[in-house]
């Protein structure tokens, strides 16, 4: 499993797929702001806990990491990040340090 540490602030991410089969990427404990899509800003930027990614689409996404704590962004198709054994693949940790 990947962490990241981040003092509270925002950061920018970018989350793509290159995989033949859709993924669907869940945040918890804060929204993302989904800025781009594909390369190209949107009209209208919108707020999502959890983002679907179909196979080549790639979206720029504001994470604005405001409270403390470990939370976990992985991917809700539970054999892609899940086993017997217990997060693995696309799982991470983003732990954010006390203000």
């Amino acid at each position: 499993m990947r962490r990241r540490v981040l003092a509270p602030r925002k950061s920018i991410a970018r989350k793509g797929n290159a995989k033949r089969a859709a993924r669907q990427t869940h945040s918890y404990g804060y929204y993302m702001t989904v800025t781009r899509k594909d390369g190209f800003k949107l009209d209208s930027p919108y707020k999502a806990d959890v983002l679907n990614i179909a196979p080549g689409e790639r979206y720029d996404v504001i994470i604005e990491a405001n409270e403390p704590g470990v939370w976990a962004l992985h991917c809700h198709i539970l054999t892609h990040a899940k086993s017997p054994h217990g997060m693995f693949g696309m799982a991470s940790a983003l732990i954010v340090n006390g203000m």
